[in-house]
């Protein structure tokens, strides 16, 4: 019997627009890297800088110790959440990975 992984995501059209959407990202193996309040904060910060490069306003987060959670409404018509979930996880898991040689993310979200 051949393993395979079921399928978690929408139409990618349904990721457009402007719309509610909540997201969960975990941290690799669940690790509790937000424990440490500097990573935490830096995340948040991140989260808010890239929100609005692409068009999304965060209406609320919570950083938990191995994830963080957070909502947000695409303000355009051309807003697209995986475009926005894409760019915050490279950028962040690039720069952590830079300074601490740990990995961040999790493969999904």
């Amino acid at each position: 019997m051949e393993f395979t992984r079921k399928a978690h995501r929408l139409d990618p059209r349904d990721y457009v627009g402007q719309k509610w959407s909540f997201v969960t990202m975990c941290c690799d193996n669940r690790k509790p890297i937000f424990l440490n309040s500097d990573i935490a904060t830096w995340i948040v910060g991140m989260l808010r800088t890239e929100s609005l490069l692409h068009q999304f306003l965060v209406d609320a987060y919570c950083v938990m110790p191995d994830h963080l959670h957070f909502l947000v409404f695409g303000k355009a018509p051309a807003s697209n959440l995986l475009v926005l979930a894409k760019s915050f996880k490279q950028k962040t898991a690039y720069v952590h990975q830079q300074e601490t040689g740990v990995r961040l993310w999790q493969k999904n979200y």
